[in-house]
């Protein structure tokens, strides 16, 4: 299948610090990714790693420093300011934090229609995709002329959704999109957005810290860490049998009502290593417990060690302590 969104290589670098003293924070390394039409790519890891830098990347809401982007096949690298809002009417986002991306000033109809606008959409237009797409998240038509501050954090994370498919994208990246939100109410939206994306074709990025949530959703899984995919695959590969010992912890911390098997957690000993100062080698060795003397000198390649699964790790067919 033809990748809707192809990125190749791409990093992100950002110079910190105070004038005199900067230095260069490496926040997404050569990153290469595809994303296809109606598919939903889940990229997980802790926090710091990268997660959110990469969506923005996607979306061309940050330029990266390195690498390149095809969206349906056009290069989209280095797109000027009009190109980027051109583009917007493929390639929209759903926020993490309900509360502070709408408005509090506007009601509810205009925040959506506000794209359509932008469009330069009559308002005959408007009212009706404004009507569709609420009834599509399921919204009463009622609520239209209310305000932000009338809602919940559920209901809110859906006129945010409802504000992103306004405009028709082909593709919608969801940052920590259901993390803010009660557990009940995360499962409202995850199935949301697994209906939306069956009606409608929409290719979703989901980006998550939580592999519980992850697994519902997601078709394929990139598990980053330190700014590099360390492992993708099928979702159902991936969490039956992961290649990479970072995943495998991560796995691992998924809550567990067995009490019995507590124990046979694997846990990562050990802090993140700060970007500004990664470790020699695979940046994920001083917590690794296969580590070799190759991982500390060597970074390993992300390659196929199954059809459809790639792994970063020199021993990736070892199995898992």
């Amino acid at each position: 299948m033809t990748a809707l969104l192809q990125l190749s290589g791409v990093s992100k670098t950002f110079r910190v610090g105070a004038a005199g003293r900067q230095t260069d924070l490496r926040a997404v390394r050569d990153v290469s990714l595809d994303v296809h039409p109606g598919e939903t790519l889940a990229v997980v890891g802790e926090s710091g790693c990268g997660k959110t830098t990469l969506g923005r990347v996607m979306l061309r809401l940050t330029p990266p420093s390195a690498g390149t982007l095809r969206f349906d096949g056009v290069d989209i690298t280095n797109i000027d300011a009009k190109a980027r809002r051109e583009l917007a009417r493929d390639m929209q986002i759903v926020f993490q934090d309900p509360y502070s991306a709408l408005n509090p000033r506007m009601k509810v109809a205009d925040i959506i229609a506000e794209p359509l606008v932008n469009l330069g959409m009559s308002r005959a237009q408007v009212r009706e995709r404004v009507a569709r797409v609420m009834e599509t998240v399921r919204l009463p038509i009622a609520f239209a002329d209310r305000y932000p501050h009338a809602f919940s954090g559920g209901q809110r994370q859906r006129i945010g959704i409802a504000r992103a498919l306004a405009v028709e994208p082909r593709l919608i990246v969801c940052d920590e999109a259901v993390s803010a939100l009660d557990v009940s109410v995360q499962a409202q939206i995850l199935t949301l957005l697994k209906q939306i994306r069956a009606d409608t074709g929409v290719a979703l990025v989901f980006i998550s810290h939580n592999l519980g949530v992850v697994r519902f959703l997601a078709h394929r899984v990139a598990v980053m860490y330190l700014g590099s995919v360390v492992e993708v695959a099928d979702s159902e590969a991936l969490f039956t049998a992961p290649r990479h010992p970072y995943t495998a912890a991560l796995l691992d911390a998924i809550p567990e009502p067995d009490l019995s098997m507590r124990g046979k957690r694997r846990v990562i000993e050990g802090d993140i290593p700060s970007p500004l100062d990664p470790p020699p080698g695979c940046a994920f060795h001083r917590r690794c417990p296969l580590a070799g003397d190759i991982c500390r000198k060597e970074p390993p390649p992300l390659e196929a060690k199954a059809a459809g699964h790639e792994a970063a790790c020199h021993f990736a067919e070892t199995e898992l302590p």
